[in-house]
């Protein structure tokens, strides 16, 4: 039986959470939302493809790779730094 797969609510909810509870992917998110927007696009593009080369869950890499937009990469900033 295959999973459902999770909206695109359940992927940043879950990214928030992840980002929480491991060091080096808060460092990372928080890192990227604060650059700007060619260099974050630039830097993801490189992660997406360094994560998918390693296997990583591809519910994880559209979330990363969401955070691409600039809208969207702002909000996840609030939101990161509401947290601290």
């Amino acid at each position: 039986m295959s999973e459902k797969p999770l909206s695109a609510d359940e992927v940043f909810v879950n990214l928030i959470r992840v980002a929480k509870e491991d060091p080096k992917i808060h460092s990372f998110i928080t890192t990227v939302v604060a650059m700007k927007d060619f260099d974050r696009k630039s830097l993801i593009n490189s992660f997406i493809k360094e994560m998918a080369l390693k296997g990583a869950p591809s519910e994880f890499i559209k979330a990363i790779a969401a955070l691409r937009e600039p809208l969207l990469a702002e909000k996840i900033k609030e939101l990161l730094q509401k947290e601290n």
